[in-house]
Protein backbone atom coordinates (compact mmCIF):
# COMPACT_ATOMS: atom_id res chain seq x y z
CA UNK A 1 0.00 0.00 0.00
CA UNK A 2 2.40 2.51 0.74
CA UNK A 3 4.72 2.12 -2.12
CA UNK A 4 1.41 2.39 -4.29
CA UNK A 5 0.85 5.51 -2.53
CA UNK A 6 4.03 6.96 -3.35
CA UNK A 7 3.61 6.14 -7.09
CA UNK A 8 1.01 9.15 -7.87
CA UNK A 9 2.29 12.53 -5.64
CA UNK A 10 0.60 15.76 -5.95
CA UNK A 11 1.55 18.96 -4.34
CA UNK A 12 -0.74 20.06 -1.74
CA UNK A 13 -1.29 23.90 -2.58
CA UNK A 14 -4.22 24.61 -0.85
CA UNK A 15 -2.51 23.78 2.77
CA UNK A 16 -0.39 26.67 4.40
CA UNK A 17 2.94 25.79 5.05
CA UNK A 18 2.37 27.39 8.55
CA UNK A 19 5.76 30.57 9.46
CA UNK A 20 8.18 28.14 7.76
CA UNK A 21 6.33 28.12 4.25
CA UNK A 22 6.99 24.54 3.87
CA UNK A 23 6.36 22.92 0.86
CA UNK A 24 3.56 20.01 0.85
CA UNK A 25 2.30 17.00 -1.19
CA UNK A 26 0.44 13.82 -0.65
CA UNK A 27 -0.54 10.79 -2.57
CA UNK A 28 -3.61 10.73 -4.50
CA UNK A 29 -5.57 8.35 -1.86
CA UNK A 30 -4.56 10.82 0.88
CA UNK A 31 -2.82 8.38 3.00
CA UNK A 32 0.80 10.43 3.17
CA UNK A 33 2.29 13.70 2.94
CA UNK A 34 5.76 14.55 1.88
CA UNK A 35 6.83 18.19 4.48
CA UNK A 36 10.36 19.68 2.88
CA UNK A 37 12.48 20.14 5.46
CA UNK A 38 15.16 22.08 6.22
CA UNK A 39 19.09 21.22 7.12
CA UNK A 40 18.81 21.98 11.05
CA UNK A 41 15.70 19.16 10.64
CA UNK A 42 17.21 16.70 8.67
CA UNK A 43 19.94 17.45 10.85
CA UNK A 44 17.88 16.22 13.73
CA UNK A 45 15.93 13.58 11.96
CA UNK A 46 19.61 11.93 11.52
CA UNK A 47 20.49 11.89 15.29
CA UNK A 48 17.34 11.61 16.68
CA UNK A 49 15.72 8.86 14.18
CA UNK A 50 17.05 5.65 16.24
CA UNK A 51 14.93 6.80 19.16
CA UNK A 52 11.86 8.10 17.54
CA UNK A 53 10.99 4.48 15.82
CA UNK A 54 12.03 2.99 19.41
CA UNK A 55 9.25 4.83 20.77
CA UNK A 56 6.84 4.43 17.93
CA UNK A 57 7.58 0.84 18.36
CA UNK A 58 6.92 0.83 21.82
CA UNK A 59 3.12 2.21 21.43
CA UNK A 60 2.80 -0.33 19.21
CA UNK A 61 3.85 -3.33 20.16
CA UNK A 62 3.01 -2.82 23.98
CA UNK A 63 0.24 -0.73 23.03
CA UNK A 64 1.40 2.73 24.89
CA UNK A 65 -1.22 5.47 24.38
CA UNK A 66 0.45 7.73 22.07
CA UNK A 67 -0.80 10.32 19.62
CA UNK A 68 2.73 11.35 18.13
CA UNK A 69 2.32 11.38 14.32
CA UNK A 70 3.86 8.68 12.46
CA UNK A 71 6.59 9.29 10.19
CA UNK A 72 7.97 6.74 7.54
CA UNK A 73 11.08 7.88 6.92
CA UNK A 74 13.49 10.74 5.36
CA UNK A 75 14.15 10.64 1.55
CA UNK A 76 16.00 12.71 -1.32
CA UNK A 77 12.93 13.79 -3.18
CA UNK A 78 13.30 15.36 -7.03
CA UNK A 79 9.80 16.89 -8.26
CA UNK A 80 9.66 17.51 -12.15
CA UNK A 81 13.25 19.93 -12.98
CA UNK A 82 13.36 21.26 -9.63
CA UNK A 83 16.94 20.31 -7.64
CA UNK A 84 16.03 17.15 -5.53
CA UNK A 85 15.51 18.13 -1.57
CA UNK A 86 14.43 16.29 1.43
CA UNK A 87 11.52 15.12 2.67
CA UNK A 88 9.77 13.40 5.74
CA UNK A 89 7.39 11.31 4.46
CA UNK A 90 4.30 10.55 7.23
CA UNK A 91 0.77 9.69 8.10
CA UNK A 92 -1.83 12.17 7.03
CA UNK A 93 -3.63 12.96 10.15
CA UNK A 94 -6.28 14.43 7.75
CA UNK A 95 -7.55 10.96 6.11
CA UNK A 96 -10.78 8.99 7.78
CA UNK A 97 -12.35 12.48 8.71
CA UNK A 98 -13.63 15.48 7.00
CA UNK A 99 -13.18 17.63 9.86
CA UNK A 100 -15.25 21.24 9.79
CA UNK A 101 -12.80 22.68 12.16
CA UNK A 102 -9.01 22.03 12.23
CA UNK A 103 -6.72 23.62 15.00
CA UNK A 104 -2.97 23.95 15.46
CA UNK A 105 -2.61 23.96 19.38
CA UNK A 106 0.58 24.65 20.85
CA UNK A 107 -0.56 26.01 24.38
CA UNK A 108 0.31 29.44 23.92
CA UNK A 109 -1.78 32.61 22.95
CA UNK A 110 1.71 34.42 22.12
CA UNK A 111 0.52 35.33 18.30
CA UNK A 112 -1.82 32.44 17.97
CA UNK A 113 -4.64 34.18 16.11
CA UNK A 114 -4.55 32.68 12.25
CA UNK A 115 -7.12 34.43 9.55
CA UNK A 116 -8.15 32.35 6.96
CA UNK A 117 -6.82 32.13 4.10
CA UNK A 118 -9.36 32.40 0.45
CA UNK A 119 -8.89 28.89 -1.30
CA UNK A 120 -6.91 27.17 1.48
CA UNK A 121 -7.83 25.05 4.00
CA UNK A 122 -7.70 27.03 6.89
CA UNK A 123 -5.59 25.81 10.59
CA UNK A 124 -7.15 27.61 12.96
CA UNK A 125 -4.83 28.05 16.11
CA UNK A 126 -5.13 28.37 20.59
CA UNK A 127 -6.94 32.14 20.02
CA UNK A 128 -9.45 31.12 17.79
CA UNK A 129 -10.46 28.17 19.80
CA UNK A 130 -10.89 29.85 23.07
CA UNK A 131 -12.68 32.52 21.15
CA UNK A 132 -14.72 30.27 18.92
CA UNK A 133 -15.58 28.15 22.05
CA UNK A 134 -15.57 31.51 24.44
CA UNK A 135 -13.15 29.87 26.88
CA UNK A 136 -15.43 26.41 27.71
CA UNK A 137 -13.18 23.59 27.07
CA UNK A 138 -13.96 20.47 24.53
CA UNK A 139 -16.26 17.56 26.23
CA UNK A 140 -14.74 14.28 25.17
CA UNK A 141 -15.93 10.97 27.00
CA UNK A 142 -13.93 9.85 29.33
CA UNK A 143 -12.18 6.78 27.88
CA UNK A 144 -11.22 9.23 25.01
CA UNK A 145 -10.02 11.77 27.42
CA UNK A 146 -7.60 9.29 29.56
CA UNK A 147 -6.27 7.96 26.10
CA UNK A 148 -5.44 11.54 25.09
CA UNK A 149 -4.08 12.69 28.56
CA UNK A 150 -2.00 9.57 28.94
CA UNK A 151 -0.19 9.78 24.76
CA UNK A 152 0.41 13.52 25.35
CA UNK A 153 2.03 12.83 28.63
CA UNK A 154 4.30 9.85 27.26
CA UNK A 155 4.62 12.00 23.75
CA UNK A 156 6.07 15.15 25.37
CA UNK A 157 7.96 13.64 27.48
CA UNK A 158 9.86 11.63 24.85
CA UNK A 159 10.27 14.80 23.03
CA UNK A 160 11.46 16.60 26.33
CA UNK A 161 13.87 13.79 26.23
CA UNK A 162 15.36 14.84 22.75
CA UNK A 163 15.79 18.25 23.10
CA UNK A 164 12.43 19.31 21.27
CA UNK A 165 10.14 22.22 20.80
CA UNK A 166 7.36 23.50 19.16
CA UNK A 167 5.25 20.85 18.64
CA UNK A 168 1.54 21.40 18.24
CA UNK A 169 -1.60 19.24 18.72
CA UNK A 170 -3.43 18.73 15.53
CA UNK A 171 -6.84 18.82 16.58
CA UNK A 172 -9.72 17.85 13.95
CA UNK A 173 -13.07 18.45 14.76
CA UNK A 174 -16.27 16.81 12.43
CA UNK A 175 -19.02 18.68 14.29
CA UNK A 176 -22.00 17.24 12.15
CA UNK A 177 -20.64 13.50 12.46
CA UNK A 178 -19.18 14.43 16.51
CA UNK A 179 -16.19 13.09 16.04
CA UNK A 180 -12.49 14.41 16.91
CA UNK A 181 -9.00 13.06 15.62
CA UNK A 182 -5.84 14.62 17.13
CA UNK A 183 -1.93 13.95 16.74
CA UNK A 184 0.87 16.05 17.85
CA UNK A 185 3.09 17.37 14.86
CA UNK A 186 5.76 19.66 13.73
CA UNK A 187 8.39 17.39 16.06
CA UNK A 188 11.86 18.45 14.16
CA UNK A 189 12.19 21.96 16.07
CA UNK A 190 15.56 21.32 18.40
CA UNK A 191 16.33 23.57 21.27
CA UNK A 192 19.51 24.97 19.75
CA UNK A 193 21.41 28.31 20.32
CA UNK A 194 19.39 29.85 17.63
CA UNK A 195 16.33 29.00 19.84
CA UNK A 196 17.77 29.80 23.05
CA UNK A 197 18.84 33.39 21.08
CA UNK A 198 15.06 33.56 19.83
CA UNK A 199 14.01 33.37 23.42
CA UNK A 200 16.23 36.22 25.04
CA UNK A 201 14.74 38.61 22.20
CA UNK A 202 11.45 37.47 22.09
CA UNK A 203 11.15 38.06 26.31
CA UNK A 204 13.49 41.40 25.75
CA UNK A 205 10.68 42.23 23.52
CA UNK A 206 7.52 41.29 25.45
CA UNK A 207 9.14 43.15 28.43
CA UNK A 208 9.80 40.11 30.59
CA UNK A 209 6.84 37.84 29.46
CA UNK A 210 7.55 34.51 28.48
CA UNK A 211 7.20 33.66 24.58
CA UNK A 212 6.15 30.60 22.73
CA UNK A 213 9.61 29.36 22.35
CA UNK A 214 11.41 28.25 25.46
CA UNK A 215 13.13 25.46 27.01
CA UNK A 216 12.00 21.43 26.25
CA UNK A 217 10.37 21.46 30.18
CA UNK A 218 9.17 24.10 30.28
CA UNK A 219 7.29 23.66 26.67
CA UNK A 220 6.21 20.19 27.62
CA UNK A 221 4.75 21.35 31.04
CA UNK A 222 3.06 24.42 29.46
CA UNK A 223 1.85 21.65 26.44
CA UNK A 224 0.63 19.43 29.15
CA UNK A 225 -1.51 21.87 31.16
CA UNK A 226 -2.95 24.11 28.19
CA UNK A 227 -4.31 20.87 26.71
CA UNK A 228 -5.52 19.40 29.94
CA UNK A 229 -7.85 22.56 30.05
CA UNK A 230 -9.12 22.90 25.87
CA UNK A 231 -10.16 19.21 26.48
CA UNK A 232 -11.50 17.33 29.19
CA UNK A 233 -13.48 14.08 30.17
CA UNK A 234 -17.12 13.70 31.53
CA UNK A 235 -18.19 10.46 32.70
CA UNK A 236 -21.14 10.00 29.96
CA UNK A 237 -20.91 11.39 26.83
CA UNK A 238 -21.71 10.36 23.22
CA UNK A 239 -21.03 12.22 20.77
CA UNK A 240 -16.82 13.05 21.02
CA UNK A 241 -15.03 10.27 20.81
CA UNK A 242 -11.60 9.95 19.02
Amino acid sequence: HYLHSLNSIVQWKNVSGGKTKALFCKSMDGSIILKRIKKSEKDLFNRCGPQYFKHICKAIAHRMPSILVKSIGMYKVKLGNAIASEFVIMENLHCGIAPTVTYDLKGSTKRRLAKEEKGKECVLMDTNFKENRKGEPLALDAESSKFLVRSIHNDSLFLSKINVIDYSLLLMIDEKGGRIKAGIIDVLREFNNAALAEYHTKRAINLGEVPTVVEPNSYKTRFKNAMAKYLIGVRSLRDTKI
